[in-house]
């Protein structure tokens, strides 16, 4: 075998090379995608954990939150400031799995149920006036986000 043979046959198994080092990178990738969403998907378990377990270790503060969503009205003044706390835990957690759907580490159906469950509030005349209340603090994004999936209530409404 001359020389120009040991060349070429050097070319083709450097070739080889590239082409397995290209699919390693690519099956790295792809665990490495996975084991990021999985992580987002915890980290949003996480924060909705966060959000319901004070709710579900304390009944005063469950009660707060219960009758604060008929009728913040009947609320002691510190009992408003409570409710208006939990609320706005709420949205920003949601604000949380919002920006992690936005750089790709959820999809949209699991965005469209973290909407769903906000509904719960901001969907009721009372939590929509808290978030109108604090939705300055809020990226603006988000609170595009929420006027598509919550319009403004009217009046009637």
């Amino acid at each position: 075998m001359g020389w120009i043979e040991v060349a070429a046959l050097a070319e083709i198994l450097a070739s080889l090379g590239v082409i397995g080092s290209l699919i390693l990178v690519a099956l790295q990738l792809r665990h490495n995608t996975v084991i990021m969403q999985n992580s987002t998907y915890q980290n949003r378990a996480s924060l909705i954990g966060d959000w319901a377990r004070p709710l579900a270790e304390n009944s005063e503060l469950y009660s707060i939150y219960r009758r604060g969503l008929k009728d913040d009205t009947q609320l002691t003044a510190e009992e408003r400031g409570r409710f208006d706390l939990i609320l706005l835990q709420n949205y920003k957690s949601i604000e949380a799995v919002h920006q992690q759907m936005r750089s790709g580490g959820l999809s949209k159906d699991i965005w469209k149920q973290n909407m769903t469950m906000l509904g719960v509030t901001i969907g009721m005349p009372v939590g929509r006036a808290s978030w109108e209340r604090h939705k300055e603090v809020f990226l603006e994004d988000f609170k595009a986000e929420i006027e598509v999936y919550f319009p403004k209530m009217s009046a009637e409404d």
